[in-house]
């Protein structure tokens, strides 16, 4: 279970506030000149309380955060309860709702029951057949898939043919206009 932001802000200040307990009501060592668990324990304090400080200050600058904490009080009984496979609703409540929607519930099983009926159109022996049958179609599929490719090739050569025949036609049609203009102007030359 992944614990978001808000969860582990609340866990982290519950075992901040747990620890504090534990520091203040230890016995404080007395102080030698070899002992320096008083300096580190008292860094340690202050190191907890500086995390809570921070803690708090995210807490009442995010609102968020904090509508999220205030509801998590209020529902964290019910959510615990849960967990521990507590039911919500006592029996004579269940039982109310079920009367409440009688007619629902009615209207569902006679839905239901009219579905049942078309199980023989779904689950007919046309269908349990359909299985086989597209077995046997994947060697028909495979086929036109080739002559898919050899279509489109035929059609790229009949395109590149046409395109060769038409620069031909163009050629040679400018070179007849050019030796008729030639023709003509020899032709006019001589007159």
């Amino acid at each position: 279970m992944e614990l978001n932001q808000d969860e582990m802000l609340t866990q982290l200040e519950n075992r901040l506030a747990e620890l504090e307990r534990i520091v203040k009501t230890q016995e404080h060592p007395r102080r030698t000149a070899s002992s320096k668990v008083e300096p580190v324990q008292s860094d340690l304090l202050l190191a907890a309380s500086k995390f809570s400080s921070d803690l708090k200050k995210i807490e009442t600058d995010n609102s968020t955060i904090a509508k999220f904490l205030k509801t998590w009080v209020e529902v964290e009984p019910i959510i615990r309860g849960l967990e521990s496979g507590e039911s919500l609703l006592q029996t004579p409540a269940k039982l109310a709702i079920l009367l409440a929607c009688e007619d629902q519930l009615t209207t569902i099983s006679n839905h239901l029951s009219s579905i049942q009926e078309l199980e023989k159109f779904i689950n007919s022996s046309t269908l349990q057949e359909t299985a086989p049958l597209i077995a046997k179609s994947k060697p028909i599929e495979a086929v036109h898939q080739e002559q898919k490719e050899i279509v489109s090739q035929v059609c790229d050569s009949v395109h590149q043919s046409l395109s060769s025949y038409h620069s031909v036609m163009n050629i040679v049609s400018q070179k007849f206009v050019y030796w008729d203009h030639t023709l003509s102007t020899t032709s006019d030359v001589q007159k």
